[in-house]
């Protein structure tokens, strides 16, 4: 039973999040607002132009009413024909005749490629009320001395929204870093009271974390806090009481095999009476266990030279029982070895997964091995896949499985189990 874990993406943070979200949406909107600072620029001349080209021809139909035969009045910035062929060579490249739109002003700018325009052409066609069509054009050209006086200068322009736009940037980020450290400070020193948080302190008032969120936060941790505490209280009660009220008959059948050892009349009482004692023996320890296990100040057992061949003996002999009637192999390999070890936990453990493997194996054979880092034991069991046998495993071991995990956690050692197709290994690491 291997198992393959993938690699866990990097954690979500507050800081992060709100950064990216803060520099996207303000990145939108200096793009979305220089773009639209381009097209206003734009529509504003179109409409500038429009209206003095439209008021060009408006003057002189008027005209027109008065002096049918008058000719479009001569001005410098404005050229006027009736005749496309007239028009500028410039004009006519920049707008061919079969695309011009009656009554549609329109701007084009004229220059080499990359480089700032020469000239600005604003063009309006418009058809008059004797069916004439009269084509108007103003020219803007584009010089030194324009350039110098800063009239209509694009370049600058451009560079004044892309370095602003820049700058915005900037200043967004640095704002966001400002606004995480402010609330990572929070956030840390929430942190901080939460790791020192115990019953007694979640009694006290709750320290101002400055945000409204954060103190509810802050609440719902002292209130938890709290409602462990007194848990945990109940079962410090429990166990107090369970251990007094458990010892006291353990301890009365102590007393009652230590006289039936001394009227033991055969072998066949002795050794009965020898299997009661090491099962009150047995019983007391694992009391004294889970009391340990159940206190979580308590220190780990001493550590003393235990003589494993001797401890697994034992164990074996007095779980033969369980093997009674079946057809089973035990193979056994159980060289002299001292480990240093505490022993009781260690027992209980043993005797456990000992006990599982001969109640749960039906036939074939049971293999029990000991080296100084490990007990193995490997037994036959059902076929089952992956997902069974763990099943099986929590629904038949239970709580002495549970047990035997939380004592190997407890001592930092290592409790594997597992199935491959008929084939059961249990390993105890030290």
């Amino acid at each position: 039973m291997f198992l393959f874990r993938r690699k866990r993406k990097k954690a979500k943070t507050l800081k992060r999040e709100l950064r990216n979200w803060l520099l996207a949406f303000v990145g939108l909107l200096v793009i979305v607002y220089t773009i639209g600072l381009f097209s206003y620029l734009i529509a504003g001349l179109k409409l500038s132009n429009k209206v003095e080209l439209k008021s060009f021809i408006l003057a002189y139909e008027k005209a027109l009413e008065k002096q049918p035969a008058h000719l479009p009045p001569e001005d410098a910035r404005i050229f006027s024909t009736f005749k496309y062929e007239d028009l500028p060579e410039m004009v006519k490249k920049a707008f061919p005749k079969d695309e011009i739109e009656l009554g549609h002003a329109d701007i084009e700018p004229v220059g080499e490629s990359g480089r700032a325009p020469e000239f600005v052409i604003f063009f309006l066609a418009e058809r008059l009320n004797d069916g004439r069509t009269l084509y108007v054009v103003r020219m803007l050209k584009f010089n030194e001395n324009l350039d110098t006086g800063g009239i209509l200068d694009f370049d600058f322009l451009e560079r004044v929204m892309f370095v602003g736009g820049a700058i915005i940037l900037v200043l967004v980020f640095l704002l966001s870093q400002f606004l995480n450290r402010r609330i990572n400070r929070r956030i840390a020193s929430l942190q901080e009271w939460a790791d020192t948080l115990n019953e007694t302190s979640a009694v006290e008032r709750r320290p101002d974390f400055h945000y409204d969120e954060l103190n509810k936060i802050g609440d719902h941790l002292s209130g938890a806090a709290r409602r462990l505490g007194r848990f945990v209280e109940r079962e410090h009660s429990f166990l107090r009481h369970a251990s007094h009220e458990l010892r006291t008959p353990i301890t009365i059948i102590s007393g009652s095999t230590s006289v039936m050892e001394k009227i033991a009349t055969d072998d066949k009482q002795r050794k009965v009476t020898a299997r009661i004692k090491r099962a009150s023996h047995s019983m007391e320890t694992i009391v004294a266990t889970l009391l340990w296990l159940g206190r979580e100040q308590e220190p780990n057992p001493d550590f003393e030279k235990v003589d494993l061949s001797a401890l697994l003996d034992e164990v074996i002999e007095d779980h033969k029982y369980l093997l009674c009637g079946k057809d089973i192999v035990l193979n056994v390999n159980l060289p002299a070895l001292t480990v240093d070890a505490p022993k009781v936990p260690l027992s209980i453990i043993a005797a456990n997964i000992i006990r599982n493997a001969f109640q749960h194996t039906q036939y074939g054979q049971i293999d029990i091995s000991v080296s100084a880092q490990k007990i193995v034991i490997s037994n036959q069991a059902a076929d089952l896949s992956e997902q069974e046998s763990e099943i099986v495993f929590e629904e038949s071991y239970g709580v002495g499985l549970s047990l035997i995990r939380r004592i190997a956690s407890r001592l930092n050692w290592t409790f594997q189990i597992e199935q491959i197709g008929d084939h059961v290994t249990t390993r105890l690491i030290f």
